[in-house]
């Protein structure tokens, strides 16, 4: 499926450099009826563990011999 751009995922996908992490969330739409309490709390766990593993890929890609280190990236 094509954006407003009329690029696709894949060639969106294709910009990255192949060692960076990739995660394919399939665009689906979908009716709960449920709590949404607990929506939101696994809705929060979910960011956070999120931003941990992405600061954690960053600290790796920074240090010396990563991808961002030999670009020169400060914190």
């Amino acid at each position: 499926m094509a954006d407003e751009n009329g690029e696709t995922r894949r060639q969106r996908n294709a910009r990255f450099d192949a060692k960076s992490p990739e995660l394919e969330v399939p665009d689906a739409i979908t009716d709960v009826d449920g709590d949404t309490s607990l929506m939101q709390q696994f809705g929060q766990e979910l960011g956070r563990f999120v931003e941990g593993k992405y600061r954690e890929l960053q600290m790796k890609d920074m240090r010396p011999g990563g991808t961002l280190h030999a670009m020169g990236a400060r914190r």
